[in-house]
């Protein structure tokens, strides 16, 4: 169990976690990811593992994405659990916890076959084409945010970059995460759109 008074967060997201705390003991904080905070825990009523992911938000926009990734069904896509707005600049998604950890951790402590490489960009893909299907880009594809599932599955998750493109619009703005990952235009245009997705999965 962790302390929540020694975590390194602002007031607000405290308070929020403190909130949490008699229906999830948290047991781990990530050590990763620039857009928010994760937390790990167990729901104690249901003896299940989650992950719990802490973001910004602007509340000048409609704050659709949690609604559409939850109607999401994919083998590929993490499960939205539950989704709330915590106050006018923060957010948060829990989603299943995946013990086997994510890609970026997974090629560190292996050398993948090209027949597993293949297998597992094949499964992103399927994932990929179920958000662009909700109109959801992700904005931040990478081997940190690919997820391994218990039965040994590709799943995209970490959903604090996510945005819902307009129907009348094709892109969105672009994200300023992952400069490594991000699409030329959105470096030179500041937009971001399906292809850019895409590109961050080639990459």
């Amino acid at each position: 169990m962790i302390d929540l008074a020694s975590l390194d967060v602002e007031d607000g997201l405290r308070d929020a976690l403190r909130s949490l705390e008699g229906e999830i003991e948290f047991t781990g904080f990530s050590d990763k990811g620039a857009n928010g905070y994760v937390v790990f825990g167990t729901r104690t009523l249901l003896d299940r593992r989650v992950a719990i992911k802490f973001y910004p938000w602007a509340d000048d926009r409609a704050h659709k994405e949690p609604k559409r990734l939850a109607e999401i069904t994919s083998d590929h896509i993490l499960e939205v659990a539950t989704a709330r707005v915590i106050d006018d600049d923060w957010a948060m998604i829990e989603t299943p916890y995946c013990p086997r950890g994510d890609f970026e951790r997974l090629v560190e402590r292996t050398t993948l076959s090209l027949h597993t490489a293949i297998l597992h960009t094949a499964e992103v893909l399927t994932g990929m084409s179920a958000l662009h299907g909700a109109s959801l880009v992700h904005r931040d594809l990478k081997p940190a945010n690919v997820f391994l599932d218990d039965d040994g599955r590709a799943r995209i998750g970490d959903f604090g970059s996510v945005r819902a493109i307009p129907s009348d619009q094709d892109d969105v703005s672009g994200s300023g995460h992952s400069a490594l990952y991000r699409p030329p235009e959105s470096f030179e245009l500041g937009r971001y759109g399906r292809a850019g997705d895409l590109y961050q999965c080639g990459i």
